[in-house]
């Protein structure tokens, strides 16, 4: 039976690639639109908006470092790994999640006590940029506890070689440096890892820390957000119009996130538990899954900024605007480098 390294070896990979590359284009453009949008615009600069910055951020790191490194992977292009290389990709990943999850937190309670605690409504603006500052923080600082992880599942390949010699049953998606060939220690990573119960127990963590408690806090606070806003006695103004609109944005946001994220980390240590309790498993399902699951939450990085332009006129109209001024200048300068003056084409006559 194949292990699920060799199915992922067996697919062609200029799909994956051609999808990859597309996700990282999308995801750069639309967040950095979203960051410079805020930056240059003064009246844009809201403590919501900041949040929301926060956590384009940090799709921007999804899309270059972990979507970056998962489409060379995909490759089949062996490059040498060190031991820096091997740790910071998983580092960098539970630093985006990490300061996504803690960013639709801030934006969820800045919401709440808008809406419920109306003589707090006004965050301060420096206020929220400590926040955004401590959101970060926590994520750099609960990041590091992966490093012990990845370090201590790094081996000399050849130690690796003479362990899938012996056993071909196992469910790894390993990178190897086999490129070089100078005789030194040749490293390769471990990125789906599911060789003791400590795995295992690491991404519960993980799961229960990053998703399970902050969402149900999340959905309880919108829960009476919109109870609040859509009670019937309320008279329908411009004001409560605007917090309907930005209720719905950042509860889709919310959800969107769930339905991204929540699958790829359930079917995780729920695939490693049966392989490590050693029930049956169908590799060809576990790797169709495992694909479908890594895209779907990918996906998550690229759709953020949409729901953001849907739902934002300000954002439109200023991303709109930044477009029409960079294609006049353009077009000025054009204008300005072809331009010819009568007394040059009389003197070229």
């Amino acid at each position: 039976m194949l292990s699920v390294l060799e199915i992922y070896e067996s697919l062609p990979s200029w799909p994956f690639l051609m999808l990859f590359i597309l996700y990282i284009c999308v995801a750069v453009t639309g967040n950095l639109a979203v960051i410079i949008v805020v930056a240059s615009r003064k009246y844009m600069r809201t403590p919501a908006n900041l949040y929301i910055s926060s956590l384009s951020f940090a799709d921007l790191i999804i899309a270059l470092v972990v979507i970056g490194n998962t489409a060379k992977s995909f490759s089949k292009i062996y490059l040498e790994y060190n031991i820096y290389r091997c740790v910071l990709v998983p580092y960098f990943e539970v630093v985006a999640i990490s300061a996504s999850v803690l960013s639709l937190m801030a934006i969820t309670v800045d919401r709440y006590q808008a809406v419920l605690h109306k003589r707090v409504h006004k965050t301060p603006l420096k206020f929220a940029a400590k926040i955004v500052s401590m959101v970060w923080l926590s994520a750099v600082i609960y990041g590091l506890r992966v490093i012990p992880q990845f370090y201590g599942k790094l081996k000399p390949s050849d130690d690796i070689d003479s362990q899938n010699s012996s056993s071909t049953d196992r469910n790894d998606f390993r990178f190897d440096s086999s490129a070089n060939t100078t005789g030194i220690h040749r490293w390769s990573c471990d990125f789906f890892m599911e060789e003791d119960d400590n795995d295992i127990v690491f991404r519960i963590f993980d799961f229960l820390i990053l998703f399970v408690v902050p969402f149900i806090a999340m959905i309880v606070m919108y829960g009476r957000i919109i109870s609040t806003l859509w009670r019937k006695k309320i008279p329908v103004g411009t004001g409560l119009r605007r917090k309907r609109r930005v209720a719905k944005m950042l509860l889709i946001s919310v959800l969107v996130f769930i339905i991204c994220w929540v699958p790829f980390y359930v079917q995780e240590f729920v695939g490693d538990g049966m392989i490590i309790t050693g029930k049956h498993v169908d590799r060809n399902v576990l790797a169709a899954f495992r694909i479908i699951f890594i895209l779907l939450s990918f996906s998550n990085c690229c759709l953020n900024p949409v729901i953001y332009a849907y739902f934002n006129c300000n954002f439109r109209y200023e991303l709109k605007y930044m477009i029409r001024q960079k294609n006049r200048d353009q077009r000025m300068r054009h204008k300005h480098t072809f331009q010819v003056t009568p007394t040059s084409s009389r003197n070229g006559i």
